[in-house]
């Protein structure tokens, strides 16, 4: 008895220990160029699923089906999701490519969570997957904006994807906008002049 005791002892140690020598060994392969394997794609999405319904309120969009918070959240979109997400007939960024894990189609994903859900991952993030946490410098109405165009994504007007392939083509660009005093403007940096050259 007391030998398989000591025999379950040592199994255990060995299957905590395991993991750790495998880590500090280097064997995973960290790049975003690797694929990541089914236990940790089913292991992480399982943690983000379970966290997300956690942590978010179960509050209901305020601005659901506001027009002006369709519009308002289309422009904070431009500026700051379309680049990563895309959207329907608008191409995501270049560099999107190269994320690992590939932002998701906010189109078809965004149906998966519920409006309190997709206010809380828009405002703290998700880390460790290039999902930034925007209530640092948006307000709580402007995340709810985003929700209500997020929610709209799947219904877009020519005017709108037309509005959205111009942010496309200029990465970066925000129009302002004037009901929440909030703006993302791009800013082109002047050439040095000959005079600050010459100091």
């Amino acid at each position: 008895m007391r030998r398989f005791f000591w025999g379950v002892i040592v199994t255990l140690l060995i299957l905590i220990a395991l993991p750790f020598i495998l880590l500090g060994a280097g064997v995973f392969n960290i790049a975003a160029t690797a694929q990541p394997g089914t236990l940790e794609t089913t292991l992480a999405g399982w943690t983000v699923d379970r966290s997300v319904k956690v942590h978010a309120p179960e509050e209901i969009n305020p601005l659901k089906d506001d027009p002006q918070a369709i519009e308002a959240g289309m422009a904070h979109y431009r500026a700051m999701c379309l680049q990563c997400h895309g959207a329907p007939h608008v191409q995501n960024h270049e560099f999107a490519a190269g994320l690992n894990p590939a932002p998701p189609d906010l189109a078809a994903a965004g149906k998966h969570w519920k409006d309190g859900e997709l206010f809380w991952i828009t405002k703290h993030g998700i880390r460790m997957t290039g999902m930034p946490a925007f209530g640092k410098s948006h307000s709580d109405e402007e995340l709810w904006q985003i929700v209500s165009f997020v929610r709209h994504l799947d219904d877009l007007s020519e005017s709108q994807v037309a509005a959205l392939r111009e942010g496309e083509e200029a990465a970066h660009a925000h129009g302002a906008v004037a009901e929440t005093g909030h703006s993302h403007e791009t800013h082109t940096a002047e050439a040095p002049s000959e005079e600050s050259l010459e100091r």
